[in-house]
């Protein structure tokens, strides 16, 4: 029997230790994201006390809770970061939100000024 065999090994490059992502081995993937709750639900953990830890699901959550997952306008109104321009990130909230700028978190289908 005759053929051609070959050794393959992993060819590094200069840059190729720097060129793959990093993930954190300190934490379970599901810790660092802040995993499911404990009640049952299978709904991720999005709420908790302000300044503090992913501790509740929506179901879970007390009146004191925020979701800590959404971005916050920095107007202090504690409204979600919706708005900008489009093809842009969202950069405002309802309140804040200047001419010109539409909601970016609809669908394209739902508004046509996204295109």
């Amino acid at each position: 029997m005759g053929g051609f065999f070959f050794d393959f090994e992993a060819v590094r490059t200069a840059s190729s230790d720097r060129d793959a992502p990093r993930r954190s081995l300190s934490k379970k993937p599901e810790e660092a994201w802040g995993g499911k709750c404990s009640c049952g639900s299978n709904k991720v953990k999005r709420f908790g006390v302000k300044g503090g830890p992913r501790t509740a699901c929506i179901e879970c959550k007390t009146e004191n809770m925020i979701n800590l997952t959404t971005k916050i306008c920095t107007c202090g109104s504690d409204r979600q970061v919706r708005f900008g321009r489009p093809g842009g990130k969202p950069e405002k909230c309802s309140q804040c939100k200047t001419e010109g700028m539409v909601d970016l978190t609809k669908k394209k289908d739902e508004d046509p000024a996204l295109g």
